[in-house]
């Protein structure tokens, strides 16, 4: 099934790389109204329990999950909100809140749904559409530091969610499966040495670690290829955020420089993410490593947010060619 989403996203990120920038924010409205009724679908007969949380829809032969779109439907709408206010230094308070609103809505259907990693993840995103629309750094710190006390709290009130955050905090201290999650991916990088046995030649991942296709894929690779291999990919992901956000700073307009900077910084937060958990350096969250994990919704979702990357860059190199023709001669 993985060779076949990765056929149809494919196909989607072809569409999308071809399609003109001016529809993403024509149908930014629409496609966050159809995500926010995909995720309510998830609390009807349609909606599939998995792992404790309810965040999957079955419909016939297909399983999705809802929040993948939502995550690009949301960027999409949230980039139409701060750029349609026509004085943003004045407006963009009022801006502000109405994005929050939304963003909240959002969030808290995906609480509602016992997923808490996507309700922390979306936020981000949304944080960062907010933040390169230049919304005044106090503004941004409070919202932030707001969030966390929130978050604090929800993990407290939530002895399985609790559970998670003292089995980051002592892993040896802790017998239940998460804090087991937690050593066995450290154990499995550290398997892994300066530069590895070599792809698919890894144990662990055939012995005791949960989760080798999805969440703990990146331990899979560091025990494969070592700390080179890893610190590779690392670097990859930020020589893309490098290029998407410098191709931003090259759109003919706001809502497109927006547009194009988060959905690249969205994708590389997430792996950030996916990478921290499988090094230890943040609590088990779910959350799957773009590009690479297994996972049919996220895969399908991420190589569309690339065929729009695609579009909006093609925009970019077009402006890049017509700027030396617009620029007066030199004496």
């Amino acid at each position: 099934t993985q060779g076949a989403h990765a056929v149809l996203g494919g196909l989607l990120c072809l569409f999308c790389s071809h399609m003109p920038p001016e529809r993403f924010r024509a149908w930014a409205k629409y496609a966050f109204v159809a995500s926010i009724f995909l995720m309510l679908l998830v609390f009807t007969p349609l909606g599939v329990e998995m792992g404790g949380a309810r965040r999957w829809v079955r419909i016939g032969p297909l399983m999705f999950q809802p929040s993948e779109p939502t995550k690009i439907a949301l960027i999409l709408y949230l980039a139409r909100c701060v750029t349609a206010a026509r004085d943003w230094p004045k407006r963009q308070l009022h801006t502000y809140a109405a994005a929050m609103l939304s963003l909240g809505l959002v969030c808290g259907i995906c609480l509602l749904q016992r997923d808490m990693g996507s309700a922390v993840v979306i936020f981000c995103f949304g944080l960062a559409v907010i933040f390169f629309a230049g919304l005044r750094w106090w503004a941004v710190a409070l919202t932030w530091a707001g969030a966390s006390v929130v978050g604090f709290y929800l993990a407290w009130v939530e002895p399985y969610r609790w559970r998670r955050i003292t089995a980051f905090l002592h892993p040896t201290r802790d017998t239940d499966d998460t804090a087991y999650h937690v050593i066995r991916m450290l154990i499995t990088c550290a398997r892994g040495g300066l530069i590895g046995p070599g792809p698919g030649i890894s144990r662990e991942k055939w012995l005791a670690l949960p989760a080798r296709h999805t969440d703990a894929i990146f331990c899979v690779i560091a025990s494969e290829l070592g700390f080179i291999g890893a610190a590779t990919l690392v670097l990859v992901f930020l020589l893309f955020l490098y290029r998407g956000l410098a191709l931003a700073r090259l759109q003919p307009d706001r809502y497109s420089a927006i547009l194009l900077a988060s959905l690249v910084t969205a994708i590389v937060l997430q792996a950030f993410v996916n990478m921290g958990v499988a090094t230890g350096l943040l609590p088990c969250t779910g959350i799957t490593l773009p590009f690479i994990s297994a996972g049919g919704s996220s895969l399908v979702m991420t190589l569309v947010a690339s065929g729009m990357i695609l579009s909006l860059s093609r925009q970019a190199r077009i402006r890049r060619k017509e700027a030396p023709a617009e620029c007066p001669q030199a004496a």
